[in-house]
């Protein structure tokens, strides 16, 4: 079970980023210019859900066609190397072309474990990751104003909902 969750947490690199650098001039120490912030993810974060949406349906085909673990464990290595490259592209500011910091060793794959429970579990997983970045992604293409980002998000029903 280890191994589901850590495949469906993958999909969710693609949808962070590092926040915008400082506060814009005119702007109260601490507050985002919304049009600033709109501007970034467009120009970051679209591009990581334009490459991460077709890799998630990949493994997502290859989890539904999986038969035994040792397919499973084929379909981990398709998000293990998504996310080796969305890391890579999400370096901080001033890294760009410079080479990275030594990482730590490979983690050990995950044990994995196999059943038609386990694989319709990772299946929903995925499918929900494709279905809010493919919404996400068609609210960073459609909106040319923070406020329609905002309505777009919140017609998908990709909001946070206040508690009730």
């Amino acid at each position: 079970m280890k191994f589901a969750a850590l495949l469906l947490l993958v999909p969710s690199i693609a949808l962070a980023q590092q926040p915008p650098q400082g506060t814009p001039p005119g702007m109260p120490q601490g507050t985002i210019d919304k049009a600033e912030m709109l501007k970034q993810l467009q120009q970051h974060m679209l591009p990581m859900l334009q490459e991460s949406i077709p890799n998630m349906e990949e493994a997502k085909a290859c989890v539904a066609a999986s038969n035994n673990k040792q397919d499973l464990a084929k379909c981990a290595e398709i998000m293990r190397d998504f996310q080796q490259r969305m890391m890579a592209k999400m370096a901080p500011p001033g890294m760009a072309g410079k080479a990275p910091p030594a990482a730590p060793p490979p983690a050990e794959a995950p044990a994995m474990e196999w059943s038609p429970e386990i694989k319709q579990q990772i299946v929903a997983g995925l499918e929900k990751s494709i279905e809010q970045g493919t919404v996400m992604k068609g609210c960073l293409e459609s909106s040319t104003t923070p406020e329609q980002m905002d309505n777009c998000v919140k017609q998908s029903g990709l909001a946070p909902r206040p508690p009730q």
